[in-house]
């Protein structure tokens, strides 16, 4: 398994991504959908041809073969697998997913009509002009937004929304208080402690490899039913921007306070949260920086000053070299965390008995536009890093990054929605939560419905939201970690198991090969046949999704609830191979069979599988 001290900078690298051999690129949004539609309707062959290969010219995330899960010491406990189909007296014949398409078309984006910014001058700080932004859009659906910003829409979320407007929708859920979710946070605390502790207080209570599932456990419960939906999205996109493996054993036991860093700053100034992390023990750990020295002959590690400029902030194309690379890793040496029991997990400090400024020693060397000028010691790593959070590169690369996330990957990067969120970023201090409205209130957003694929966590989170709510069983939640760590296993997303600093890829292609559909199938199957522990579906909940009295009007409801169209030729062959239809009773015996027959099958219906 790759570690951060062997990892490589080939930024030319195409990616194999998460499902290996099966992750190639296909050529645009409309492309990817192809894709999908030819998994789900036309079979494994259409599916075959409709995935041709086409490598993203993209930062190396090519993924190692998946190794097996970590098992506790000792533990026999089994991942869920598909439970066999309970049959009723006559065992009929399954069908196919129905055969349907999504009806939305990808969007395109608009021309940039503002030049990208550009780096500024030596030791000035950058500039920005204020944007005017535009009028929030006419189009802008709930549904869209439901789909979208949340880990799935549910009534209550929907109804929220066409209560408030989506925009404002959007501003509540960027100014919900952390006090909105704190019985679930209560619950998490209980059920899996390890995800709140620093590494000390982990190490304290014993077993500090629990965290392996505990984090990803309360990762994925938290999408499930966390009212700060469209938080819980960006905590999920930092923790791919600023990655950190949780299998690496020097970083393990630090990652649950590094979650709590990340969850804390979601919102917040990019600087403030940049700071953090470059402190925090994680970071440090998993990257080698607590153990940079420059006294005497000592060199100091490169791995934190390098990806600091890469991944977290201006990019590889952003305007740096080796040279400065080097210069950097001087910069911050001496930057260390205290020694507890021989390990640097204590607080923050630093050592400046380790430290040399090296090429800064002339206070007139410059490194993106910085210079220490008399900035010395810490002082001198601190305005540093500020530097690199309010450069215009790491603004326009940010919002590129959201952009991408949260409208599609057809998004360019000097594209007009792009630069004017880098505009607002830069405005407002380096303001995530003023880059997010940017973006999401933009024209652009607004015409991307269904332009993503869902992730493996989204998807799982989302086929549980329908079908059993948002409701949890906290007395069942610890005994079910290694289950949910399976949930998205695999589909190779378990939360925080990424293996490199770049964090899992984000693009579609990545997610949808011949083996990843077939699993994401499997999916629909284990979530309404197999789920149990944490959430459950009540089937009388179920079945009073309609007020009529067939199982037709029952077929419709369930299709509303879950954003699908079905023809009416499809849904009467689906309800024939269940010897029904559509006006049979919805009181006949078996149709809670039916339903989960049914509702399987809605679940992996193409429109399902973009948001």
């Amino acid at each position: 398994m790759p570690t951060a001290t062997d990892h490589d900078l080939d930024d030319t690298t195409p990616p194999d991504g998460p499902e290996g051999a099966g992750a190639e690129d296909g050529p645009a949004s409309g492309g990817r959908r192809a894709a999908v539609r030819g998994l789900l309707v036309g079979g494994l062959a259409v599916a075959a041809t409709a995935c041709r290969p086409n490598a993203p010219a993209s930062r190396k995330v090519g993924a190692p073969a998946r190794p097996p899960i970590a098992r506790p010491p000792g533990s026999t406990t089994t991942l869920p697998v598909p439970p066999t189909t309970r049959p009723p007296t006559t065992t009929p014949t399954t069908t196919p997913p129905p055969t349907t398409t999504p009806t939305t078309t990808p969007p395109t984006t608009t021309p940039p009509t503002t030049t990208p910014p550009t780096t500024t001058t030596p030791g000035a700080p950058p500039t920005t002009t204020p944007p005017n932004p535009p009028a929030p859009p006419t189009n802008l659906t709930a549904t869209h937004v439901a789909r979208r910003l949340t880990y799935g829409p549910t009534p209550e979320v929907l109804a929220r929304i066409q209560q408030l407007g989506p925009v404002g929708w959007i501003d509540e859920q960027l100014s919900l208080p952390p006090s909105t979710d704190a019985d679930l946070d209560a619950q998490i605390r209980t059920s899996f402690p390890r995800t709140t502790n620093d590494a000390i207080q982990n190490f304290a209570l014993g077993e500090a490899w629990e965290i392996l599932s505990e984090l990803p456990a309360a990762t994925t419960v938290r999408a499930v039913c966390a009212r700060r939906q469209l938080h819980e999205l960006t905590v999920a996109f930092l923790w791919d921007h600023f990655n950190v493996d949780l299998r690496n054993d020097r970083a393990q036991a630090s990652c649950g306070a590094y979650d709590q860093l990340l969850r804390m700053g979601a919102f917040g100034r990019f600087r403030d949260l940049l700071l953090e992390v470059a402190r925090s023990a994680a970071m440090m750990n998993y990257l080698n920086q607590a153990t940079s020295r420059a006294d005497g002959s000592n060199v100091p590690v490169e791995n934190f000053a390098r990806e600091l400029m890469e991944l977290h902030t201006v990019g590889v194309d952003g305007g740096y070299d080796e040279d400065d690379v080097k210069a950097v890793a001087y910069l911050l040496s001496g930057w260390t965390r205290q020694l507890v029991d021989w390990q640097p997990i204590g607080p923050f400090v630093f050592n400046s008995a380790v430290h040399r400024l090296g090429p800064f020693q002339d206070p007139a060397h410059s490194v993106l536009g910085w210079s220490r000028g008399s900035l010395t010691g810490e002082a001198a790593g601190v305005g540093f890093i500020s530097h690199l959070a309010s450069h215009p590169t790491t603004a326009q690369r940010l919002a590129h990054e959201l952009a991408v996330r949260f409208i599609g990957d057809h998004v360019n990067r000097n594209d007009a929605v792009v630069t004017t969120a880098a505009q607002a970023y830069l405005a407002a201090d380096t303001s995530i939560r003023a880059l997010l409205r940017s973006l999401l209130t933009s024209n652009e957003f607004a015409a991307s419905a269904n332009a993503r694929i869902r992730r493996p966590l989204e998807l799982w989170a989302s086929m549980v939201r329908a079908t059993a709510g948002t409701g949890w069983n906290g007395a069942r939640m610890r005994e079910s970690r290694w289950g949910l760590v399976g949930a998205t296993d695999s589909l190779n997303q378990v939360p925080h198991w990424w293996p490199d600093p770049d964090g899992y890829p984000d693009r579609d292609a990545n997610w949808v090969g011949v083996g990843a559909m077939i699993g994401r199938w499997n999916m629909a199957t284990w979530v309404v046949r197999g789920m149990s522990g944490v959430f459950s579906i009540d089937w009388t909940a179920v079945r009073n999704w309609t007020t009529g009295t067939t199982i037709g009007e029952w077929f419709a409801a369930a299709c509303q609830r879950t954003g699908v169209t079905v023809s009416n030729t499809a849904r009467d062959r689906m309800l024939a191979e269940l010897y029904r239809t559509a006006a049979s009773p919805l009181s006949q015996s078996g149709n809670q069979w039916a339903m989960e027959n049914l509702l399987i099958q809605i679940l992996q219906a193409p429109d399902y599988q973009t948001r």
